[in-house]
């Protein structure tokens, strides 16, 4: 088959100029895998973290002297501890401390994105050729394509008796066959390029899961072998090493990990780059950093107090019912556009995901199969989207939603708010004298650190915060005295270990009932039904603890979530497949509709709004599952605690007994309330009273309804005057009210 032109003289020129654009599509097409990097090195800076910097000085330490690179991790450290600490609002994913995670995604999805583009510039510049493998399976004569013809007709002319004379005869063009095979050896290259990008992808997703876990255990084992750096393997590091890691590391050893994504992800980098020994290093000493500004002053930390002491306290819970205050037509925008806690930041890393395969799928099924597997896909889709239906979507998750909803419910009601109990103390133990004030200050302080070691044991926000008794006792909750006798509760060791199995916060109830008790036994409460009372609460308020507990000891049978997770996700992957343009346009549809349907056809609006609606009603039941967590709307732990301990305090000692000056307020309200009350349009009363009014003795209507609402049975013309009268005279009798006052005065 020859290429054929129309006029003379084509023939050749396009036979001479075809190969001419081949080095500068090649030239371009290397240049634009440039992009991705420069985008990386040129934002990556935002949050502080200078990770080309960073990496580079690592590697410049391998060949220094030992001073000069311990110089050098201390740098490296200081300038990651530098950036850990911004908390500018530059970017939305950035206070959250995962910019640099979504920047390095972003980019490898650039490149996901680059590579599925220059496969169809090969795919356009090869024309029709079949390249899923057909001419391996099926040896042959490869058919030719359209810009890179093998053969073609030369035309040239010859002067012969001072005339010219055509000549036409067939060229070969060897270097369009050189052309061609570099075009498909870069198209495979692409094609592999693709399955190893993919696979990079998910193999980093589920590093950077890893990486918390990883580095965890890095720092218990720093904390355990005293500043020594260890090769040993971590997984094998025996569970009673690490727990005692964790219960015996200094000063809150688990706080570095609050830092965010972010992170985790630039030392990963740099322990691909250098190696584990480095960042181990690098690690230790951001620690050691950290742990020393812990120890700052306490007026130069942003804090709150409690007791004298202090501790971390962020805000999580999303609070918006201030934006629909009014029912205007533009209220739900304001609800609608946030970011923190909605559900676009739920959906949207799936999101991605799942559009990065429907493109993928959709770029395979166009470009890379054969007749014979698109056959296949397109029997595969009809399929698929005719039986997806029978995933019961809507009841199962209806279901499961109201259940998580009810159970979130359930333990925002036993997170226990210590009012009751503290009201009930400082009003039944009485006396001022200082141990009586003491003990009343206790028995307070023993209820909040029952709740501290109940919420310790199911919140990671409370266990961050409190990561052993010592931290307890720098935050005033417990005195080591106290601790030595919780320590040695049980008696031997083996007896210490097994109480420990079953937690310690009833040491400090029946601390507080005992008290309760010999409060009792020295008159300071005044008779046995009030000490019942006391007791009553203060076991009500453990009762509610335990009740929360439970919640978390006995969750969700696993059964049920799995269910729900794994149905919404099967659903939506049976959605690649099912949801492709898999038929022609219809050839009656007018330009409009046309027009409509190839936006469809490119971009699934319909079956990424249900994506967007099921996933989200998904992540509710995910967020609600768990809400002593550290999701943007779990429960404010440590909010609670510094309240209760705030109220307990106060009311133990300077709010006893204080009572404000008895005076007489039988005058009732002052005329001016009176004045405005009266202006209220609709009075609370009955809707009988509107309707029919009672009649008196004589027959007569009654003037109740005029006395109980004015209002009552007027249009609303006289209304609006006679409200109009009101406020003029309103108006009058305040300003008299005022002159009267200051002639009395």
């Amino acid at each position: 088959m020859l290429t054929k032109f129309d006029r003379f003289g084509e023939r050749l020129s396009f036979s001479e100029g075809s190969a001419d654009w081949v080095p500068f599509i090649l030239a371009l097409q290397a240049c634009s895998f440039h992009i991705p990097h420069l985008l990386w090195r040129s934002l990556n800076w935002i949050t502080g973290y200078q990770i080309h910097a960073i990496v580079t000085a690592a590697k410049d330490s391998v060949e220094q002297s030992a001073d000069e690179s311990q110089l050098t991790v201390d740098k490296i450290a200081r300038s990651l501890l530098h950036a850990v600490q911004l908390r500018h609002r530059t970017f939305l994913c950035l206070r959250a401390q995962q910019f640099v995670t979504v920047l390095y995604l972003s980019i490898k999805l650039s490149y996901l994105l680059l590579i599925c583009f220059h496969l169809l510039i090969f795919k356009y510049f090869l024309g029709s050729l079949d390249f899923a493998l057909g001419f391996v399976r099926h040896p042959g004569n490869w058919q030719q394509t359209g810009h890179f013809p093998r053969v073609t007709v030369c035309d040239f002319s010859v002067y012969k008796y001072a005339q010219p004379v055509n000549f036409t005869i067939e060229c070969v063009l060897p270097l369009n066959m050189f052309n061609e095979k570099i075009f498909v050896f870069f198209f495979f290259w692409l094609c592999l390029m693709l399955a190893l990008t993919v696979f990079s992808i998910f193999l980093w997703l589920g590093r950077v899961g890893s990486r918390r876990r990883h580095f965890r255990k890095l720092l218990l084992i720093y904390a355990r072998n005293k500043r020594k750096i260890t090769t040993k393997p971590f997984d094998k590091c025996s569970k009673p090493l690490l727990t005692s890691a964790i219960e015996n590391s200094e000063n809150s050893a688990l706080n570095l990990f609050s830092f965010g994504p972010d992170l985790r992800v630039v030392l990963g980098l740099m322990q691909d780059q250098i190696g584990l020994i480095f960042c181990a290093k690098v690690f230790r000493e951001m620690f050691d950093m950290s742990k020393a500004q812990q120890q700052r002053p306490a007026e130069e930390m942003p804090l709150l107090k409690a007791e004298g002491k202090h501790f971390f306290c962020f805000p999580m819970t999303v609070s918006y019912t201030g934006d629909i205050c009014s029912t205007r037509s533009w209220s739900f925008l304001r609800v609608i556009f946030r970011w923190r806690g909605s559900i676009w930041k739920s959906v949207l890393i799936e999101l991605s995901i799942w559009l990065a395969f429907y493109y993928a799928v959709m770029f395979i099924y166009k470009n890379v199969l054969n007749e014979n597997g698109k056959k296949t896909f397109v029997f595969l889709a009809k399929y698929t989207g005719g039986t997806a239906d029978y995933i019961p979507m809507t009841f199962m998750l209806g279901f499961f939603v109201k259940i998580v909803v009810d159970r979130w419910k359930d333990m925002f009601a036993n997170i226990g708010f210590i009012d009751g109990v503290a009201q009930s103390v400082t009003t039944i133990i009485r006396g001022n004298d200082p141990d009586t004030v003491v003990a009343r200050r206790n028995i307070m302080r023993y209820m909040c650190l029952v709740q501290v070691l109940v919420l310790r044991d199911i919140s990671i926000k409370v266990r961050k915060q409190f990561p052993d008794m010592q931290s307890m006792i720098e935050a005033g909750l417990l005195q080591p005295h106290e601790l030595q006798l919780l320590e040695t509760i049980g008696g031997d060791r083996e007896q210490q270990h097994r109480m420990c199995q079953f937690g310690k916060h009833w040491v400090p109830h029946n601390w507080a009932c005992q008290l309760c008790y010999r409060l009792r036994e020295r008159a300071k409460i005044a008779s046995d039904p009030l000490l019942g009372h006391l007791l009553r609460e203060v076991n009500a308020f453990r009762e509610r603890l335990q009740n929360l507990s439970n919640f978390d000891l006995v969750p969700i049978p696993l059964v049920y979530p799995q269910l729900v997770f794994i149905s919404v996700r099967t659903y939506f992957l049976i959605c690649l497949l099912s949801r492709q343009n898999i038929q022609s346009l219809p050839s009656s549809a007018n330009d409009g509709e046309m027009h409509f349907l190839n936006i469809e056809l490119f971009f699934p609006v319909m079956t990424v709004l249900q994506f967007v609606f099921y996933m989200g009603w998904t992540k509710v039941a995910e967020a609600l599952l768990n809400p002593l967590g550290e999701d943007d709307d779990d429960f404010e732990t440590l909010f609670v605690i510094e309240r209760n301990l705030t109220i307990a305090m106060l009311l133990a000692d300077p709010c006893h007994d204080q009572l404000p000056e008895q005076m007489d307020g039988s005058s009732g309200l002052s005329n001016s309330f009176r004045i405005r009350a009266e202006s209220v349009l609709n009075a609370l009363i009955g809707s009988a009273v509107r309707t029919m009014p009672a009649k008196s003795k004589d027959g007569q209507q009654s003037d109740e309804p005029k006395r109980r609402n004015k209002w009552a049975n007027k249009n609303l013309v006289e209304r609006l005057r006679e409200r109009k009268g009101d406020e003029k005279r309103s108006i009058d009798l305040t300003l008299a009210a005022l002159k009267s006052d200051d002639t009395q005065k």
